[in-house]
């Protein structure tokens, strides 16, 4: 499971996205709520999922650079 809206730094866009087996897929497809997304969180969420560069995109960089969290994780590896 991943969320866009940390990993992107979009705040009030509240989408994510999980892989899994068919099997796992089909466990959790019994207990997740329908959410609809909107036309602009739509648009906004496939243009970061097909950004160019993918995740070495400059701009994912960055904005996992001005995430507080990650920066604290970081450090902390340092």
């Amino acid at each position: 499971m991943r969320s866009l809206t940390k990993d992107f730094a979009i705040p009030g866009i509240r989408m994510g996205f999980g892989i899994a087996s068919p099997a796992m897929s089909d466990i959790l497809n019994t207990a997740r709520l329908s959410w609809n997304l909107g036309a602009i969180a739509n648009t906004t969420g496939t243009a970061l999922l097909n950004i160019e560069g993918g995740i070495d995109s400059p701009y994912l960089k960055k904005s996992q650079g001005n995430d507080p969290e990650r920066r604290r994780d970081a450090q902390s590896q340092t």
